[in-house]
């Protein structure tokens, strides 16, 4: 390579600048792409140049110049030949919306594909093999919601009713979609403490509901699928803490409803999945079956998980 403003160069499994940012192309250089990557598992190759990111604070109103996003565009351009010589796999880019919405239309045209969309960022991947071996995974295709049972030594459970939804006016369960990065326990404490008002801990993970969805389920869903976990959770020992206060935005009622009253709702009538979970949750509660527990364990990556485990039988 012959002498240049070079910071970096392509490298398989490296960064690569090799230009400042402040450069103009050239086409005749080698020189010429300035783009920050880097190597990820299997082979692909991940965008990271700082020139996508919106300024800290500005993340929903900040817009990219014409001219950087123009020469971002070009860098992409002339990178997908390079990394596909170097024997890369995919190249992937996470694009920040508004900031990087100008680069939309130019990576799709390039064959780029959506893969996963959060409320202010849309990721985009490009297969560099060829059709037939071509097996990068689709996006994201599964919801992840909890139902919350919380039932006190009365018999009683914690039931609302929402104010929206499919569910609008019948008695049910609170429950709702676990956060990004949000554990299935922890999501079943935190939305009974929304919806109802109820300050509660884990015991156990009850039942596990798999739905799939087609148009009918609405745009919000259709062709994805949903993971509905029905979890057992101890109320307060102290009748005293046992008060209800419904989040009026979404909940308009909330009540300790006995659970034989509760297993003759409509929600729950013979034959439905819900009406099973409900029932393998009050098992447990009576000690005649035994869930699952969590147990907080890391990968051998090193990420932090969680495992359900049966819970042990008492000594």
């Amino acid at each position: 390579m012959r002498p240049c403003s070079v910071l970096w160069w392509f490298s398989r499994g490296g960064l690569v600048r090799t230009r400042p940012r402040s450069s103009a192309f050239s086409s005749s250089s080698s020189c010429s792409l300035s783009l920050d990557f880097q190597r990820v598992p299997y082979g692909g190759v991940e965008i990271t140049d700082s020139r996508l990111v919106p300024p800290a604070g500005k993340e929903r109103t900040a817009v990219c110049g014409a001219e950087e996003a123009a020469a971002v565009v070009e860098a992409l351009r002339r990178g997908l030949p390079q990394w596909k010589m170097e024997g890369y796999r995919a190249v992937w880019i996470k694009l920040w919306l508004p900031f990087s919405a100008a680069l939309v239309s130019p990576a799709l045209e390039m064959g780029f594909r959506p893969f996963y969309t959060t409320r202010d960022t849309l990721t985009l991947n490009i297969s560099l093999l060829p059709k037939e071996q071509d097996h990068l995974p689709l996006g994201p295709v599964h919801h992840v919601g909890v139902a919350c049972l919380a039932i006190d030594s009365e018999e009683r459970a914690v039931v609302i009713r929402e104010r929206a939804g499919f569910a609008k006016g019948f008695w049910k369960l609170p429950g709702g979609k676990v956060d990004p990065m949000e554990g299935v326990a922890e999501a079943a404490v935190r939305e009974m403490a929304e919806e109802a008002g109820l300050v509660t801990r884990f015991a156990a993970l009850c039942a596990i509901q798999e739905v799939h969805h087609n148009r009918l389920s609405g745009p919000a869903r259709d062709g994805a699928s949903d993971l509905y976990f029905t979890v057992l959770l101890h109320p307060p020992a102290d009748p005293a803490e046992c008060a209800l206060k419904p989040q009026l935005s979404e909940v308009s009622a909330a009540e300790w409803m006995p659970v034989a009253d509760l297993l003759k709702e409509p929600m729950y009538r013979e034959g439905s999945g819900l009406r099973q979970a409900l029932l393998a949750g009050i098992s447990i509660h009576q000690g005649r079956t035994r869930g699952l527990s969590t147990v907080s364990l890391r990968t051998f990556r090193g990420f932090p998980h969680n495992v359900y485990l049966p819970v042990p039988s008492p000594s």
